[in-house]
């Protein structure tokens, strides 16, 4: 049963592996609830280049555990969503009006385009754009 469709961020995913991380519990839930195909999950293809960018420069995986990681993530069934140019160039004049990356606001704006929540362990992203379809991972 797919009755509630979100959008999540990166830093709900790299809570999946963050044991030590405050909210992992609730981020693992998010990946419990994927795995159980209990929601439906979107993203934008932006996703996985950050979880390899971060694996790759900001972890201590070795190439074997950073390959294996990567394949894991793009077999779970979450569905990636293509940007498109009318995304991107309102993603980049949002970004700019709120001071926020337009990485993190492409989520935000997608997520509305999809009329789904943006689930976002980034609080600071949260305080800067108010936005009202963005929720706290702390709320899920």
């Amino acid at each position: 049963m797919n009755s509630k469709r979100l959008f999540i961020d990166t830093s709900v995913v790299f809570k999946w592996l963050q044991t030590q991380e405050i909210d992992h519990l609730l981020a693992k839930q998010i990946y419990q609830d994927i795995i159980a195909k209990k929601i439906t999950v979107y993203a934008p293809e932006l996703l996985y280049i950050e979880i390899a960018n971060v694996l790759a420069t900001k972890s201590a995986v070795d190439e074997k555990l950073l390959k294996e990681v990567l394949e894991h993530y793009q077999s779970l069934p979450i569905r990636i969503i293509s940007v498109d140019n009318v995304s991107l160039n309102k993603s980049a004049l949002l970004a700019k009006q709120y001071h926020t990356s337009v990485y993190d606001m492409l989520y935000a704006v997608l997520a509305s385009k999809y009329k789904c929540k943006l689930v976002t362990a980034d609080r600071k992203f949260i305080a800067k754009t108010k936005f009202e379809h963005v929720m706290e991972l702390s709320a899920y």
